[in-house]
C-alpha cells in the first residue's frame, strides 16, 4: 500500500479555509454539494480571490496556486465578532 500525502502548502490553504474567518467563501463552496472535484473547489477560490486561472497546471503550478490563494484569503478575513459594544 502506497500513502502519497497532500503537499504542505496545499495543507496550509485547507487551514486558512477552516479558520472560520471566511464565511461568504465557506457559503459558496458548501453549496457546491458533495461531488465537487479539487480542481473545481480551487475555481472557485480563485474567483472569490479575484484571482483568473486559465488553462491547464502541473502539480508545482497548483501548489503555487494554493501560496497565492492563503495569502489573498488572509487579507480577506472577516472578523467573526462583527459588532464590539465598549461602554
Amino acid at each position: 500500500m502506497e500513502y502519497e500525502q497532500w503537499p504542505p502548502e496545499v495543507i496550509e490553504l485547507n487551514k486558512e479555509l477552516a479558520s472560520g474567518l471566511h464565511f461568504p467563501l465557506e457559503e459558496i463552496l458548501n453549496g457546491l454539494g458533495e461531488h465537487v472535484t479539487f480542481a473545481e473547489r480551487i475555481g472557485h477560490i480563485a474567483a472569490y480571490c479575484d484571482l483568473i486561472l486559465d488553462g491547464s497546471y502541473d502539480a508545482d503550478q497548483i501548489v503555487n496556486i494554493c501560496v497565492m490563494l492563503r495569502d489573498r484569503l488572509e487579507k480577506k478575513r472577516i472578523n467573526p465578532n462583527k459588532t464590539i459594544y465598549i461602554n
